[in-house]
């Protein structure tokens, strides 16, 4: 039953992993490359701080916001970036650095491979520490009342 757990939650791990990736793919093969400039820094309650950037498809301004926020601050304003933008949806925007392209499929797939060790450290416990059954029942006796000596 643990086998199928961990066998399960390494397969939901991997499809993430895969979807993200894909989703990504999906998007550049449709985006334009544009290069933005990082206009203000937003911060969060934790004292980390995310870049507001902004860059222009089809003669028209944009800001986005990135998601991640970070401490230190990966970007400062000023700074440029290079955006994958969606350009039907100018606002589906996609960062190419690594952290925002490859750190979640990175850490779901370093998941996906601790679940598959889970799932052949269970199958070798399994296999290795079972107790074999027997083929063929021990038929009993016909002299049984030998193994009850009286002791007087």
């Amino acid at each position: 039953m643990q086998t199928l757990l961990w066998c399960t939650l390494a397969t939901i791990m991997f499809a993430t992993a895969y979807y993200t990736w894909s989703s990504q793919q999906q998007l550049i093969a449709r985006s334009q490359m544009v290069i933005a400039d990082v206009v203000s820094m937003r911060s969060t309650e934790g004292g980390a701080q995310r870049p507001v950037f902004e860059y222009q498809i089809h003669g028209k301004d944009y800001r986005w916001e990135r998601s991640i926020s970070s401490n230190p601050p990966r970007y400062s304003v000023g700074d440029s970036a290079e955006l994958y933008v969606d350009p039907n949806t100018p606002t589906n925007v996609l960062v190419n650095d690594w952290l925002h392209r490859w750190f979640f499929i990175g850490i779901t797939s370093f998941f996906g491979v601790a679940f598959s060790l889970a799932v052949f450290i269970c199958m070798f416990m399994f296999t290795a520490f079972r107790t074999p059954k027997s083929r063929t029942p021990i038929a009993p006796t016909s002299n049984t009342s030998s193994a009850f000596l009286r002791v007087t």
